[in-house]
């Protein structure tokens, strides 16, 4: 195997992608996104990204979402709020988009 063959293989896969607009609303989630969450597609999309977000992290993780817009930075670890209230501990891999949008493709970090 190529060294580049090792990386793609070792390399996480999400395990779901949201479509976030450039005002912060999820128009899109994939099937995967919406079972990590809970969520029934047309109950995601149309939400605000930041009810997703517990209270105390909406100002650096819109910060953040700031930063991947201008693609200063497009890695980022924290928390989203399943629909029964739990946290779940994610990973989140940004990919800029025409006009301000972003695909956040979203892992789930293994329970420490």
């Amino acid at each position: 195997m190529s060294e580049g063959t090792d990386r793609r293989s070792t390399r996480p896969e999400p395990d779901g992608c949201f479509v976030i607009g450039r005002r912060g609303i999820i128009e899109d989630a994939d099937a995967a996104a919406c079972a990590l969450l809970g969520y029934a597609r047309e109950d995601i999309v149309g939400l605000h990204g930041s009810e997703l977000v517990p209270s105390d992290a909406r100002p650096a993780t819109a910060a953040s979402l700031d930063r991947m817009r201008i693609g200063e930075i497009t890695q980022r670890q924290g928390h989203l709020i399943h629909k029964d209230g739990t946290l779940v501990g994610v990973a989140v891999t940004a990919h800029r988009l025409p006009n301000g949008r972003l695909t956040l493709s979203v892992r789930k970090l293994s329970a420490a």
